[in-house]
């Protein structure tokens, strides 16, 4: 009996320690969780950040490519105002 005591003592110890181990690995799985969840959010925000750059990037490049453009169109408006110019004061001084 006295080995059955002590087998019964074991058997208790055993199944509390079970138990805190139980209780630590659900603690740990909880806050797994928690953390997971965050970095999930976080992630989402920064996909967010990342998708507003985005949208701001490609709209200063269609604004990049206008201003290419008018550029381009002043550009060649003022040769042709210069070759104008240019031809009527060689009209002027041939006439002079």
């Amino acid at each position: 009996t006295e080995l059955e005591n002590r087998l019964e003592i074991y058997k208790i110890k055993n199944k509390e320690r079970m138990n805190e181990v139980q209780e630590q690995m659900k603690k740990q799985y909880e806050n797994l969780k928690v953390r997971c969840s965050e970095h999930e959010q976080r992630i989402q925000q920064l996909m967010s950040l990342l998708n507003e750059k985005q949208v701001i990037i490609d709209d200063l490049n269609a604004e990049r490519r206008n201003l290419e453009v008018d550029i381009e169109t002043i550009w060649h408006t003022t040769n042709a105002d210069n070759k104008r110019m240019r031809e009527q004061l060689l009209e002027m001084h041939a006439l002079n």
